[in-house]
């Protein structure tokens, strides 16, 4: 019985060292990827809301295109 709950305990263990070693690895990719290749465009304070807003070309009709997740 006592083997069963060391078996147990080594696998949670190893379980969340894989899941601390994962965010870690995500959270050093995700840095390095917004040095490497920023997004274009510039951040405009909205009603205190950053947004990054990109704007092109010049002319008429205005096209506006936004996220429909929010």
């Amino acid at each position: 019985m006592r083997w069963i709950s060391r078996t147990a305990l080594t696998i949670t263990c190893l379980l969340g060292l894989l899941a601390l070693g994962g965010a870690v690895h995500q959270s050093m990719a995700t840095r390095m990827d917004a040095r490497r290749s920023p997004e274009p465009g510039t951040l405009v304070d909205i009603g205190g809301y950053n947004l990054k807003i990109y704007c092109t070309g010049r002319g008429s009709p205005t096209v506006i295109l936004e996220s429909g997740l929010w």
